[in-house]
């Protein structure tokens, strides 16, 4: 072999550490660097015009969720580490009162570069408190590359879909390649499929280990957009005149002008750069501003909505397919519900059509051929009936108060002709219903006339002893108040026990005093209540039981204390 070619040993090392180096980018790094003045140019200047994910590079850019680096370069190709990839997804939550609440004074428990915890404290607090990042789950390294299945895992604990991968965990991803996945991504492969976040190859592989780059990174968190509420910065609207200068545009009811300028950024359909007159009147657009000046405009693939209408429900059958307001005008109209109809609650999380009722205040989006396509939930506080969870029953005053699905609270009286359906129980009553308990109720003037239950305790907060737990079946056994009652674990439990850092299901045991708070039909945390740890302790040994290991020892206030070794 030629001896050019054998590297040198300290060339290997020195190229080891540029390496190592590379992959914990400094605060510098993460600044982003100055628009092109004039002209369609793009602001990095290794991603030309055609590259494929130019229209998220620069979308990303303008919403400050992506940066580059100093010298003018965004590195697409460059495999992303675990770190930035969090960052992303902070920044493209756009939660800025949830940051701005964060308590910078706690320690941060978790493993980061000096410069990370140094710059960017808060957004990391904040992915740990909205579960972003689990520590206890040992998967996050700060300088680790992101795979596939990691991103997948955070894009959907970024848009609030954990309960719902956990659910699936049990289920196996239809891909080619599915024993590749590991055990703890499969349910959030699934999640993600199912919103379309991310999806397979064309030979039907998922290639779960394969590293993300930063322009995969930005394109995938690119398409979790329309499950975060970011409204505000990204307005979607119907174009209704178009011109060299100004772009007339319809918002949800209001007539909105901007200037057009040499550097405003226009992506057709297919996500590629375009000309101004590419845009006709009537296209559905989603489109960012400043100070009324447009900077990007994309042409959306579909049409979006033909216009709106408030008002409150009077009618709604979901067989049949029709809906029925009440306008502001006090006009009857009504809709054809489309098949893949929608509903929306004011926070922007999907809701179950049944939990649509009489008397709730909606805005009904309505697409082109006047069908309801997207029930927006205004307010509940009118309705007459709904479905959701009993947070209290008083037997005594007659008093029931329900929180729906929109996390509201509605109180209603019930009397003795109230009609009780529970399924499989002949002659119910009120008193076999209990707080936790999911059900469906009708009712007249703040009075129940019918309540029907779906699911018995699915969100509650009880205590009790341990009598069973099984890890391995995710079952937890409780007494309580003398009788025994088993619930199922979920997935993402949080265990609490005070002076363990990230205690798991396997430390508790038989006995223990627990408070629990199901969610779900699941149990979501668990509490011990009787016994916490001691990082350390002094005393002295009194005796030592070989056989059965446990160790006594005296304690600093002279009592004793046994412990099993």
């Amino acid at each position: 072999m030629c001896k050019c070619l054998r590297p040198r040993k300290d060339f290997l090392v020195l190229y080891l550490l540029v390496f190592l180096f590379s992959m914990v980018l400094p605060p510098a790094a993460l600044m982003p660097p100055a628009l092109a003045s004039t002209g369609l140019t793009s602001p990095y200047k290794d991603v030309p015009a055609s590259h494929w994910s130019v229209k998220h590079i620069v979308k990303m850019n303008f919403r400050g969720v992506v940066m580059g680096y100093q010298d003018g370069s965004f590195q697409p190709d460059r495999g992303v580490s675990q770190l930035e990839a969090v960052l992303m997804a902070v920044r493209n939550m756009e939660d800025a009162d949830g940051l701005e609440a964060i308590d910078t004074d706690q320690a941060l428990n978790l493993a980061v570069p000096a410069w990370a915890q140094d710059n960017f404290k808060r957004e990391l607090l904040y992915a740990l408190e909205h579960k972003l990042v689990v520590p206890a789950e040992n998967n996050f390294n700060a300088t680790n590359h992101a795979s596939r299945a990691w991103m997948t895992q955070l894009m959907v604990r970024m848009i609030n879909k954990d309960a719902e991968a956990s659910a699936l965990a049990a289920q196996t991803p239809d891909f080619t390649d599915e024993n590749q996945i590991p055990s703890w991504a499969r349910g959030y492969v699934l999640a993600a499929t199912k919103y379309e976040l991310i999806s397979g190859f064309p030979d039907q592989s998922f290639k779960p280990n394969q590293i993300i780059t930063r322009a995969q990174a930005v394109a995938l968190l690119s398409r979790s957009e329309s499950y975060l509420a970011l409204e505000d910065s990204i307005p979607r609207g119907q174009v209704q005149t178009v011109s060299e200068e100004q772009l007339t545009v319809k918002i949800k009811g209001d007539t909105r002008v901007y200037d057009i300028k040499p550097q405003t950024w226009l992506f057709d359909r297919e996500d590629r750069p375009a000309a101004w007159d590419t845009l006709k009147k009537g296209d559905y657009v989603f489109l960012m501003r400043e100070n009324g000046v447009l900077q990007y405009v994309d042409i959306s693939a579909v049409e979006l909505w033909s216009g709106s209408i408030e008002g409150k429900v009077t009618h709604i059958s979901i067989p049949a397919s029709v809906l029925v307001i009440e306008d502001t005008e006090q006009k009857l109209q009504t809709f054809v519900l489309k098949a893949d109809a929608v509903a929306l609650d004011p926070r922007g999380n999907p809701v179950s059509l049944d939990n649509i009722v009489k008397d709730m205040e909606v805005e009904i989006k309505i697409d082109a051929q006047g069908d309801a396509d997207t029930i927006l939930v205004r307010d509940t506080g009118n309705a007459a009936g709904s479905a959701g969870i009993i947070h209290a029953l008083d037997h005594t005053g007659r008093l029931l108060i329900i929180k729906n699905a929109m996390g509201s609270f509605h109180s209603y009286r019930f009397d003795d002709n109230t009609r009780v359906i529970i399924s499989n129980l002949r002659f119910p009553d009120m008193k076999d219903l209990a707080v936790g308990d999911e059900v469906k109720i009708s009712a007249e003037n703040q009075t129940v006339v019918e309540i029907a239950l779906i699911n018995p305790q699915q969100e509650l907060i009880l205590s009790g002893k341990i009598a069973i737990i099984s890890p391995e079946r995710r079952l937890l056994v409780i007494e309580e108040a003398g009788s025994i009652k088993t619930y199922p674990v979920a997935g993402q439990v949080d265990v609490i026990i005070k002076g363990r850092e990230f205690p798991l299901l396997t430390d508790l045991v038989v006995g223990d005093t627990v408070e629990l708070q199901v969610a779900g039909g699941e149990i979501a945390v668990i509490k011990v209540l009787n016994r916490s740890y001691r990082d350390i302790m002094k005393g002295t040994v009194v005796a030592v039981d070989v056989e059965n290991d446990i160790l006594v020892i005296k304690n600093e206030d002279t009592e004793l204390k046994s412990y099993e070794v």
